[in-house]
């Protein structure tokens, strides 16, 4: 049961109308929302508005804007560069927004913006239905559909974002449109990868598709034979077919010791129409296998231990065109000497109908690349803080990545928000822009979009 909320009748600008929880600093309550999934980002807002329905949000954007305030939205906090909250801001809080509606009949899912993968998932699960989400079940919807969208089913159905119908969006001005392909289909097509920045959606309708149980696993082995993984992987990529998508991870066990495994999820009906299973599973030399047919929600749910919230987290990202044997053993030196055995790297496998989309469709850029690397940092201390951000911006650099190299939003760190305009062709970047002063022309909602 939530605490009475503290009156706001000092201040006149406030309306007497908002339904929620008004937050201030020195409370149990303020010290508990204000965190996120990443427990290295330590922001204090000057403020919480925990919104409960979208007259609260409402009345939340007249405030801050009526009084000209710094703010951000928090929706699932699950950004790990910290982009849900601000140092002395407002933050507006949606993440008791979260219900989930199926509408079995047209196959689609619709959701308010602090619902999470998670949430969507179980919801989708019940008709037997599914869309691309992620792999973490507590990041949230918003997040991702707005900065892309990578997830186990992308191969065979697209990015999150290029399976977004409408939105409901709130403007800057007050206003609440919707952005589908027979209304502001200019702003849907920004909303779909754009990373945000162009309203505030109260709500997302995702296309579903009929899916019940899908093969997946995991293949395991000695980091002795890396090479030999990362090689087969690559080649693996190229023949997997559309219902079949990989990632490759490095990673350090419960014991210490150093692994790297070949992940996988097939969303077809027949393991035998796709060969590359069979040729994964019998790489000689693995330490186990444990694929096996599961719900798709379920096992949307298997990493969530490993990522948990709370932990300390830096993440640096690159798209890789070249996979060749320097490549290789340049990352298996790079993991040698990884400070915490709670970081890993890991390979995303980028392929089928995420590569068939194209800028008139939505703006997610860079569809051409069949990988995308993460150094995915984690650690419990501060104490830790020094040695990890630079062991990441060291490993990154001696890698022969660069920041001026293109990204993917939702990968970025705490300390890469200048880096947004590399996720994006110029062409793409211009029509963002434009997009953004058509329908936030003050630029409510974030900084204007480069051009350069």
């Amino acid at each position: 049961m939530f605490p009475t909320r503290r009156s706001y009748n000092t201040n006149p600008n406030f309306s007497e109308n908002f339904r929620g929880e008004i937050v201030e600093p020195g409370t149990t309550r303020y010290e508990e929302l204000r965190l996120l999934f990443n427990g290295q980002i330590d922001a204090k807002p000057s403020l919480i508005l925990l919104c409960r329905g979208v007259s609260d949000v409402c009345e939340a954007l007249d405030y801050v804007r009526t009084n000209d305030l710094e703010f951000v939205i928090r929706g699932g906090g699950h950004s790990v560069a910290g982009r849900s909250t601000i140092e002395g801001g407002v933050v507006v809080d949606l993440r008791e927004m979260r219900s989930v509606r199926v509408n079995p009949a047209k196959s689609q899912v619709s959701c308010e913006p602090g619902a999470t993968i998670g949430d969507l998932d179980r919801e989708c699960s019940l008709f037997s239905l599914a869309t691309t989400g992620g792999i973490i079940s507590c990041t949230g919807v918003a997040g991702l559909v707005l900065g892309g969208g990578l997830g186990w089913l992308m191969g065979r159905y697209g990015l999150a974002c290029d399976n977004l119908v409408s939105a409901t969006v709130l403007l800057a001005d007050g206003t609440i449109v919707e952005a589908s392909e027979s209304h502001n289909r200019d702003l849907l097509w920004a909303l779909r990868g754009g990373g945000g920045g162009f309203g505030l959606v109260l709500e997302f309708t995702l296309q579903a598709y009929s899916l019940g149980k899908v093969y997946c696993g995991s293949t395991i082995f000695d980091f002795s034979d890396a090479s030999r993984v990362m090689t087969a992987y690559a080649e693996f990529v190229e023949t997997a077919s559309d219902d079949l998508t990989l990632d490759c991870v490095l990673f350090t066990d419960a014991d210490g010791s150093k692994r790297i495994a070949i992940d996988g999820c097939f969303s077809g009906e027949n393991t035998s129409s796709d060969q590359t299973i069979d040729r994964i599973t019998n790489l000689p030399g693995s330490i186990s296998n444990d694929w096996n047919w599961q719900d798709y929600w379920k096992f949307q749910r298997s990493n969530d231990d490993d990522l948990r919230e709370g932990r300390r987290s830096y993440w640096k990202s690159a798209y890789v065109r070249h996979f060749n044997r320097d490549f290789v053993d340049r990352v298996i030196a790079a993991f040698e000497s990884v400070p915490s055995v709670h970081t890993i790297f890991t390979f995303d496998h980028l392929h089928g109908k995420v590569m068939e989309f194209d800028a008139s469709t939505s703006s997610f850029g860079h569809r051409d690349c069949k990988n995308l690397f993460l150094i995915n940092a984690n650690w419990n201390s501060d104490l830790e803080d020094a040695d990890n951000f630079r062991w990441v911006r060291n490993t990154y650099t001696d890698l022969g990545f660069h920041d001026t190299d293109s990204s993917y939003i939702n990968y970025l760190g705490s300390d890469e928000s200048g880096r947004d305009g590399v996720a994006f062709d110029p062409g793409v970047r211009k029509r963002l822009s434009e997009v953004q002063r058509k329908y936030d022309k003050k630029f409510l909602f974030s900084r204007p979009i480069s051009n350069d």
